[in-house]
């Protein structure tokens, strides 16, 4: 099965929404997600998730350096943007 990741900064939002989303619509996929400085997955993600009937199970912050690699098919990477620099 191929395995995407879903790499954040946090890991507190964007990159578990992915994952929770992919994870619904292709469940033909492995999705995983990960963060450069993993915190906790916001309450507000998972009560998103659970009102439009995707399932919050197995959502964590983990971090990057917990993820083989050699695993993963498919890396999406949000980078930061600096708006005052425009960026």
């Amino acid at each position: 099965m191929p395995v995407v990741l879903f790499i954040g900064e946090a890991g507190a939002a964007r990159a578990p929404l992915a994952e929770a989303i992919t994870r619904h619509l292709r469940p033909d996929l492995e999705v995983w997600s990960a963060c450069s400085r993993p915190s906790h997955v916001r309450p507000h993600v998972k009560l998103v998730l659970e009102e439009e009937g995707i399932s919050a199970a197995g959502l964590r912050a983990r971090a990057v350096g917990e993820v083989d690699l050699d695993e993963v098919d498919l890396v999406v990477l949000r980078e930061s943007v600096d708006r005052e620099a425009g960026t």
